[in-house]
Parts: structure tokens; C-alpha cells; sequence
């Protein structure tokens, strides 16, 4: 009987369709696993080619940078761009011819009103770099910001100093991509501009294939760091080095935003001598002294105090600065509550309670924050600069020692120290030692203006004698205390190097050479038997004394200290020698 076809199927067809598929199955099964591997090898690939790691053991550095050094623009890109901050050559000079007859009107020449005339044209000058009642820019207001690394910026790459000098040193002492300069909107709050920040950090690890940055933060750059400290942690940061930076506030804004203001016109000239060009200087300082004696400045800052303060402030101040939440995060605690009840009467209340929350829990907390990320293995290095006359700008001014611009005490993070000009008193002063409170360590300066021991951090806090802010040459050896500082793998202290002592006194500054002469070992300016004193107990290994102390100790500004370099300095201080050739 012939099979039915059915039958073929089940008995022939069908066991062959099994077997086949089983080895279909099989092979799909190894094909998958392959597959599987393949993706795997990749995306490891991929993934390890993402975040290579580095191998040089140095983290990159990322420069925070301060308040100035870039324009603000309006606009930008288009046929109405302009820079509002500084202001355009010809918007200014228009705004001087416009207030000129007002300010001659304070010495009765005319009858043009300052109020209606050069007030108006002073905020109409600076009315677009302005912020909104809820912190906002009021215009399309736009800064420089950096994207990469520096190796992407070779403009960079040829600056000598400050913040731009230690980016450009960076680079040359690390790999390429190691290297960042971070710039911000500076009216911005620090917890507004902290996530820019926090994507920077970010952009430097993923690039430099590092899992943690270094961070140097000059001036106003110390603020918005500890907004980004206070919002993302210390995770990802190997150290922190404060360059004379606005960490613990300003006394001048506090002043400045309770309309404390007094204009000393001695302190101005003490304030101009600071800033370097000897013959431009006495020439103004020259012309200062001469309108004094006539009474013109006592008469137009007596009218502008008395008659025009209020106007000033409600007209252009405010209106303008008012609502800065950068300038705001920098008012200190013993200003801030008086200051909002003068300034921020129509404000909006989430910039009160987004100024508040960085005063509060930053600001007034700084030491709680920089101790517990010191505790969780974050390294500190404090740079304080001074010896320069304060800005003569408020009433406190008269009571601060300077860097130029910032108040050393609070770029010292709470130093004690004598105002511009004046001294701690004698030999016999003692340290308050209110945070470090062991006698054998030497926290006054040697010229009795600075107590380091009430400092956040005496051991990690040093002062440079002499520089102007900021200031950090490369090449000099203030530069390279700093990068052994930032590429140790441990907290090193104010006595960790013989030749870099806590109190620094740089004599190769070119700005103040006057002030860094042939024989003051000590650094007070003056030139007396303690500083041969001192070079004899060098020349006899007595005393280490820092680079800077011994090269003052020669005329030729040779480090060797000898007894001849000794007894030449005693000659000198006695009379009995005349002033070296290099004085």
C-alpha cells in the first residue's frame, strides 16, 4: 500500500527538520555568543578609550579665574555689539563731557545741577552691564569663557604672570591636556555659575584621564569655588590653593553696600604708589597733593558725600550693581543684614533667598566646609600678598593692610595684621595663637605686621611681601613654591622648605624693587644692625634664612651668606660705607 504523503513527511521530512534546526540553534547560540564577546571587546574598547588613565601622577590644574581681565559684551555677534564693561572709548568720553559741568558746579563755577545732569549720563554709561530685581542681566550680556584646555588657546601660552602666567606654566610643567583656565559671569552668584564650573571640573578629568583636579582660585575666583564646594563636595578635587583670593569676604563691599564711603585722597596716594611706574605716580600723587591744597578734592568729595550720596546710590548703584549676586556673596557677615535693608528694598525674593543661602551656609561656614574637606583628604595652600596702602574708598579702608586691591587679614583667612604703614608693635608683641597655639612656631612676620596664628590655617597659610594681587611671575621662585606645593602628594606646611618660609620677601619683584633693597634681611624697609645680626648667624648656620633673606644679604643678590656679607650690611647700617652700586 502506497504511504500516504502525510506519512513521508512525519518519518523522513520532519526528523530532518529537527536535526537541521538543531543545528541551526547551535549555531545561532554560538553566533550570539560571539556577538555578545565582540560587543563586549568593543564597548570595553570604547569605554576604556573614554576614560583613559593617565599615568604622570600629576592631576590637571584648573586656574579659576578672578574678577577682571575680560570685556563684557552686548549683543555679541551681531551688528549691535558693544562692550558695556569697560565701557567704549567714545560712550566715555561723551559721559565726561556730560558731567563735567556738574562737577564744576560743586565749586560754584556754574548752575548746572549735578543731580540732573551727570548722574543720568553716568547710568545711562553703565545701565547695560546691569542685573534685574531677581539677579538676572537686564541685557543680552555676554563674557569670554573658556570650552578646552589651554593647548586649544595659544594666545594663552605667552602670558607671564598672574592668572593667564599660571595657566601657561601649567601646561609647560604637564601633559598638553592637563592644563584649564576657567572664566565666568562674575555678576552671577557662585551657586548659579558653580554648575558651570562642576561641567569644567568634568571636562578636565574625562580629558586629562585623571579622576581628580587641582584647583588654583585667584581673587574673586575663591568664592565661586566655595559654591562649588558647597553644592558637589571635595570628591573630585586633590587640592585647593586660595591665590590672594576672596575666600572669607571683603570688608570694602560691606562698606560699600551700607554706603560707608570716605575717600581718603593720603590713602589714594599711598594706594597709587602700590601700583608700579614711579615717574607716572609722583606726577599724579604730585598733582593729588596740589588739589588738596587748594581744597578743590575736600570740596567736591564733601558735596558728593553730603548732597549727592543718596542720589548716587539710588540712580546708578543700585539700579546697576544692586543686584549682583557675585558682588553680594563677598558682603561678610557684620555688613550683610544692614546691607540688604539699604540696597535690596524692591528686590525680588528669590535673589534675596538665593544671596541669602550663599551667605548663610557658605559664607558665615567657610571654616566648618575648607576643615571637613581638609578631613575628607583635600589639600589647602593659603596665598595672602600685602604691603600696599588699602583702596581709600571706605571708612574701614584706613584700618587694613593690602595686596592693592583685597584686605590681607581676609585673604589670610583671618590673619592679624597691621594697618598699611604701621606695625604690630614692638619686639615684645606676643601671637594671639587662637588657632595655633604652639610657641616654637615663629607666626609673626619679621617685620611685626602679620600674626598668622589666628589664621583658618597657620601651617598652610603664607604671606608675600611686596606682590600686588594676584601676582605670580613665571619663572620665579614665589612659582615654584606653588607648584611644589600643588604636585605634592601630601599636606606640606609653612615649615616644609628652609627656603620658603610663611612670610616671603621676593626681592626680585621688578614693580617694588624700592622696597626690596641691599641689606634689609628682615624685610622691614629699613636697614639696621638686626639685619647684619641676622646674616652673621646665617654665614655661621645659626639661622636658615629664606632665599629672599639671604639675596639681601649681597650686593651682587647672590643666596651665599658669608661674615663679609655680614660685616658689609653692619658698615652699611653704621655709616661707614656708602649705598651699593645696585641702590
Amino acid at each position: 500500500m502506497t504511504k500516504p504523503f502525510l506519512y513521508d513527511r512525519i518519518v523522513f521530512v520532519y526528523p530532518a527538520l529537527i536535526f537541521f534546526r538543531g543545528i541551526f540553534m547551535k549555531t545561532k547560540r554560538i553566533i550570539s555568543l560571539l556577538l555578545a564577546v565582540t560587543f563586549m571587546l568593543l564597548s570595553s574598547t570604547a569605554a576604556f578609550a573614554a576614560r583613559r588613565k593617565c599615568t604622570c601622577h600629576n592631576s590637571p590644574v584648573i586656574i579659576v579665574n578672578g574678577m577682571g581681565g575680560f570685556s563684557y559684551y552686548v549683543d555679541e555677534g551681531t551688528e549691535n555689539e558693544h562692550s558695556v564693561f569697560p565701557p567704549e572709548n567714545a560712550k566715555l568720553a561723551s559721559t565726561v563731557a556730560a558731567v563735567t559741568p556738574g562737577l564744576l558746579a560743586m565749586l560754584g563755577k556754574n548752575n548746572v545741577p549735578f543731580e540732573t545732569v551727570g548722574i543720568p549720563a553716568i547710568y545711562d554709561l553703565l545701565k547695560e552691564f546691569g542685573c534685574s530685581k531677581d539677579g538676572s542681566s537686564t541685557y543680552n550680556v555676554t563674557t569670554y569663557v573658556y570650552k578646552d584646555s589651554i593647548d586649544n588657546y595659544p594666545e594663552v601660552l605667552s602670558e607671564t604672570t598672574n592668572e593667564g602666567g599660571m595657566a601657561a606654566s601649567a601646561y609647560e610643567r604637564l601633559e598638553k591636556d592637563h592644563a584649564y583656565r576657567y572664566t565666568y559671569d562674575w555678576r552671577m552668584s557662585p551657586l548659579t555659575n558653580a554648575e558651570n564650573l562642576r561641567s569644567f571640573v568634568e571636562l578636565a578629568k574625562k580629558k586629562s584621564g585623571h579622576d581628580k583636579v587641582n584647583i588654583i582660585c585667584c581673587s574673586m575666583g575663591g568664592i565661586q569655588t566655595m559654591g562649588y564646594i558647597y553644592k558637589y563636595g571635595t570628591a573630585d578635587i586633590d587640592s585647593i590653593s586660595f591665590m590672594s583670593s576672596t575666600f572669607t569676604g571683603v570688608d570694602m563691599i560691606g562698606d560699600i553696600l551700607t554706603k560707608n564711603i570716605d575717600i581718603d585722597f593720603n590713602g589714594l596716594c599711598n594706594y597709587l604708589e602700590g601700583l608700579g611706574d614711579k615717574e607716572t605716580v609722583k606726577t599724579i600723587s604730585d598733582a593729588l597733593k596740589l588739589l588738596g591744597a587748594s581744597g578743590f578734592t575736600d570740596n567736591a568729595v564733601d558735596y558728593l558725600l553730603e548732597t549727592e550720596l543718596d542720589n548716587i546710590y539710588d540712580e546708578v548703584l543700585i539700579p546697576v550693581f544692586g543686584y549682583m549676586g557675585g558682588i553680594w556673596a563677598l558682603c561678610r557677615d557684620d555688613k550683610y543684614e544692614e546691607a540688604k535693608s539699604v540696597i535690596l528694598k524692591d528686590a525680588d525674593p528669590s535673589f534675596v533667598e538665593l544671596i541669602d543661602e550663599f551667605h548663610y551656609n557658605v559664607l558665615n561656614k567657610v571654616d566648618e566646609i575648607l576643615y571637613k574637606a581638609q578631613k575628607d583628604g583635600m589639600r589647602i595652600h593659603v596665598f595672602a600678598h600685602y604691603d600696599f596702602g588699602p583702596v581709600p574708598l571706605y571708612k574701614r579702608a584706613s584700618l587694613h593692610n593690602s595686596d592693592n586691591i583685597l584686605e590681607t587679614a581676609l585673604m589670610g583667612g583671618f590673619a592679624t595684621v597691621a594697618p598699611y604703614g604701621k606695625t604690630l608693635g614692638d619686639a615684645s608683641y606676643k601671637a594671639k595663637g587662637t588657632v595655633c597655639s604652639d610657641e616654637s612656631h615663629l607666626h609673626i612676620s619679621p617685620d611685626r605686621v602679620i600674626d598668622a596664628s589666628t589664621c583658618l590655617f597657620p601651617e598652610y597659610t603664607w604671606f608675600v611681601k611686596g606682590v600686588s594681587h594676584v601676582r605670580v611671575d613665571r619663572g620665579s621662585d614665589y612659582e615654584e613654591l606653588l607648584w611644589k606645593l600643588v604636585f605634592s602628594k601630601e599636606q606640606l606646611t609653612v615649615h616644609s622648605f628652609k627656603q620658603y618660609p610663611q612670610f616671603l620677601y621676593p626681592i626680585f619683584n621688578e614693580d617694588r624693587a624700592n622696597r626690596h633693597s641691599y641689606g634689609d634681611v628682615d624685610g622691614d624697609g629699613h636697614v639696621t644692625v638686626s639685619d647684619a645680626r641676622l646674616a652673621l648667624l646665617c654665614a655661621l648656620e645659626i639661622e636658615e634664612l629664606s632665599i629672599y633673606a639671604r639675596s639681601a644679604a649681597n650686593r651682587d643678590g647672590s643666596d651665599v651668606v658669608t661674615t663679609e656679607s655680614a660685616r658689609n650690611i653692619l658698615k652699611y647700617a653704621l655709616g661707614i660705607d656708602g649705598a651699593p652700586d645696585n641702590e
